[in-house]
């Protein structure tokens, strides 16, 4: 019985995307993503890119004030229910931040986290951390610590099983935590950060080393169930630096410092490092060689080559209000651009087993593509309320073709800015 993963940066995602308001009257946008999520069906879940407020701090819970409330619509909405209420499979990880305040072009400062949603009925949850509180030092620390474990406080405190995990630690869950702290085999703490460059903000100014210190968000998982009873499941979600320079390659190079990454891996674990890596797989320099080759690609760092990159397709969407079937070539025509900044790098131990059936997940002409005659079956099906087909075929002029494709039922609630993200989604079953 594969876990199927999906992984999926939507754009600054908070509570704005998961309702109704003066652009989306019909909340289109929370349509959309539920029902991808519904078409995917994961067993693991990774949101990318979850908006909290400025000024918490690396390691403390996401505020209430957007991207918490969004986290728990999303928990509340997905297929077969949530573990509070109606019995259902759903759990959440608590979100903690994973960088200080960014503040760009003039954007109020605002944190990051990433949240992991997974199904209790598959998979009971291990950390690898504890959670002390928000009294103690960055709220999460190793199991092994001094500090005693506590219950998370509402509205966090019931998203995990209360039960302890299979093979885990001898702690509920529910005092389990994430990792967003990371040390070096000197015990030495990684820094992911990067010294911004051009026209700086003042909070730029203030640390200019630390914008877009994004770390790493380390949660781990055992089968509880089914013929892989037992086998492990270590994730890495990640958000490096924005692309365009060093930034990117030099963070994946630290992420290779960190030893449970590299070292020897379990015969029954798999290791999973996901999300929005911010480098560009469809082009020939491969960064990500330093995980897959052996090859030291900068100069700090580890190298493996236990590691399998699972994408080489593009996954970047053009904001809602400029993507174009008019100009350019099927399937991406130019609502899509070329680049792949999305992945998936999958590590097996000799009884893990091995990744099978990965996708990027495009709604706009399906997966495969949906938008010729006589297509494959769908993997995932077309979201527009007017399909390409028929609006290249009904419409009569290029501007009037790309103004109906762009609508809110249309490519509008799927675009980045006003729509729901500039990503795509991924899936593969490991």
């Amino acid at each position: 019985m594969a876990i199927r993963l999906m992984v999926w940066n939507i754009e600054r995602f908070g509570i704005n995307k998961m309702g109704t308001s003066d652009f989306d009257t019909n909340a289109s946008r929370a349509a959309y993503i539920n029902g991808t999520i519904a078409e995917a069906n994961p067993d693991i879940l990774v949101f990318v890119e979850v908006q909290t407020a400025s000024r918490i701090g690396v390691g403390t819970l996401v505020t209430d004030t957007s991207g918490g409330p969004a986290v728990r619509a999303i928990w509340n909405a997905l297929p077969g229910g949530t573990i509070v209420g109606n019995a259902g499979p759903w759990a959440v990880v608590p979100p903690l931040a994973i960088n200080i305040p960014v503040s760009l072009q003039g954007n109020n400062a605002y944190s990051e986290a990433i949240a992991v949603f997974f199904r209790t009925d598959k998979l009971d949850f291990t950390g690898p951390y504890k959670w002390t509180g928000t009294a103690s030092h960055q709220g999460a620390q190793p199991v092994a610590s001094a500090t005693a474990a506590a219950n998370y406080a509402a509205p966090w405190d019931t998203c995990l099983p209360t039960g302890n995990p299979l093979n885990g630690p001898a702690l509920p869950q529910n005092q389990l935590a994430g990792q967003a702290l990371f040390y070096d085999a000197g015990n030495n703490e990684i820094t992911f950060g990067y010294k911004a460059s051009g026209k700086r903000t003042r909070e730029m100014k203030k640390d200019p080393e630390d914008i877009f210190r994004r770390h790493p968000w380390h949660t781990t998982f055992v089968e509880n169930a089914g013929p892989a009873i037992g086998r492990v499941i270590k994730l890495w979600s990640v958000h490096p630096p924005p692309p365009g320079g060093p930034a990117p390659k030099e963070w994946l190079s630290a992420l290779t410092e960190i030893p449970d990454i590299v070292s020897a891996i379990g015969a029954t674990e798999v290791r999973v490092l996901c999300g929005d890596f911010n480098i560009d797989c469809c082009v020939a320099d491969d960064p990500f060689s330093q995980l897959t080759n052996n090859v030291q690609y900068r100069s700090r760092g580890n190298t493996t080559n236990i590691y399998t990159r699972q994408n080489n397709q593009p996954t970047m969407m053009k904001s809602s209000s400029k993507g174009s079937i008019t100009t350019g070539a099927r399937p991406r025509y130019k609502y899509m651009s070329s680049k792949g900044y999305d992945n998936i790098l999958t590590a097996y131990g000799a009884g893990a087993g091995a990744a099978a059936n990965f996708n990027v997940v495009n709604r706009v002409i399906g997966t495969p593509p949906q938008d010729v005659l006589a297509p494959p079956p769908a993997v995932f099906t077309v979201d527009l309320v007017s399909d390409i087909p028929t609006i290249l075929g009904s419409v009569a002029t290029n501007k009037a073709k790309d103004k109906r494709f762009r609508r809110l039922g249309n490519y509008g609630k799927i675009g980045g800015k006003t729509g729901t993200s500039d990503h795509t989604a991924l899936v593969v079953d490991l």
